[in-house]
């Protein structure tokens, strides 16, 4: 009947998903504190997948692509890919997990990508864009064979500089590149993972 959040080991708890008419089966937090909650419908509630990117005060539907609404179990990647399982499959929520930081109020006179750092990388991984006006940006993380593994950055940014850590856990030694595309400017640089 709903998402509780505790802050002091379950003395007491608060609901933070207003949804009254939904049985709540799945719940996944990704690192940036991203909320992602599977619901069946019940007496016509709400269904399907949904986040919340501000600790469960609003809640946005991501069924687009879904073929059940009826979600039953969520996992998320340590690429930050979010899986919910249905009782019609099992379906990838590539809206990106990573949490892109500004780091300067300066306007940058041209768009870039910057080389990760560190690199070769052995954990995490940090990747650096720069924008002269504002712009709608996806950045995303491939290995040599062109397979998508990671969606960073998917969204309208406004000028200025921003970082996104991309966590390499889980992936093979090896090289691997990463592209951003930010209106008509396109990029892409390579990396290495270490072992």
């Amino acid at each position: 009947n709903g998402v509780f959040y505790s802050s002091d080991n379950g003395g007491t708890w608060t609901k933070i998903d207003q949804e009254d008419n939904a049985s709540n089966y799945a719940l996944a937090i990704a690192a940036n504190g991203y909320i992602f909650e599977g619901a069946s419908s019940k007496f016509g509630g709400a269904s399907g997948l949904k986040l919340s990117i501000d600790h469960g005060a609003t809640w946005n539907p991501l069924t687009s692509g879904l073929t059940s609404t009826q979600v039953y179990a969520i996992q998320i990647s340590w690429a930050g890919n979010v899986y919910a399982a249905t009782d019609s499959g099992v379906f990838r929520y590539m809206d990106p997990t990573g949490d892109v930081k500004p780091v300067a109020s300066a306007v940058p006179s041209n768009f870039s990508l910057t080389q990760n750092y560190p690199n070769p990388a052995t954990a995490n991984t940090t990747i650096r864009f720069a924008l002269p006006e504002s712009a709608p940006v996806s950045l995303r993380v491939y290995d040599m064979a062109g397979r998508e593994l990671a969606l960073l950055a998917n969204g309208n940014y406004s000028a200025g500089t921003y970082s996104v850590s991309f966590d390499t856990h889980g992936l093979t030694s090896g090289v691997y590149y990463y592209q951003i595309q930010a209106g008509a400017f396109s990029e892409a640089r390579t990396f290495v993972v270490a072992p």
